[in-house]
């Protein structure tokens, strides 16, 4: 693993637990081992810059986590429930500390910092995007605006599961599905 690609990973673990005011730079580097001149050689912008390729990074290994999930899916119904029950799943076995390392930095800068509010836009565009296409290819009606329903569901209930600590709320979209596919 180059160096660059250790503070990325470092990077991206801890603001899926501790968020972007919760992860220093100093902790990025003791956990990296990687020196603070590379960072800066690296990512000459600082945190910033480091934070937006973080989460690049995890978008694109979320990604391939739900392809992973629904291997084997044949229908919409099936694709969205492994979807949800492997987001249900990762959230326990992180004993809830885990979250969606976008949403966690967008609900703490995107009224404060607007190129990472941006970044974030468009990760979740793209998400929204990748999960639409899947559902043309399944030719599902309204496939965009199903995907737009279905990923607000996914954040929502993501976000009260781990508040409450309780993946009730991830899995209750599973019952939600069928309703949804419907309209």
């Amino acid at each position: 693993m180059t160096t660059k690609e250790k503070l990325i990973t470092t990077a991206s673990e801890l603001i899926q637990t501790k968020g972007y005011y919760g992860t220093g730079i100093t902790e990025i580097l003791q956990i990296s081992g990687v020196p603070k001149g590379s960072l800066y050689h690296h990512f000459p912008n600082g945190k910033d810059s480091l934070i937006i390729e973080s989460l690049k990074y995890a978008k694109d290994k979320e990604l391939e986590r739900y392809k992973k999930a629904t291997v084997g899916k044949r229908s919409t119904n099936g694709i969205l429930q492994a979807i949800i029950n492997y987001l249900a799943d990762e959230l326990v076995e992180s004993n809830y500390e885990k979250g969606c390392p976008i949403s966690t930095v967008a609900l703490e800068v995107a009224s404060t910092n607007e190129n990472i509010r941006i970044v974030c836009s468009d990760m979740f565009n793209q998400v929204q995007n990748r999960l639409a296409a899947l559902l043309r290819i399944l030719k599902e009606p309204k496939a965009t605006e199903k995907a737009n329903m279905f990923f607000t569901l996914i954040e929502g209930g993501f976000l009260l599961a781990k508040t409450h600590k309780d993946v009730k709320y991830l899995r209750n979209i599973n019952h939600q599905i069928k309703h949804l596919l419907q309209k």
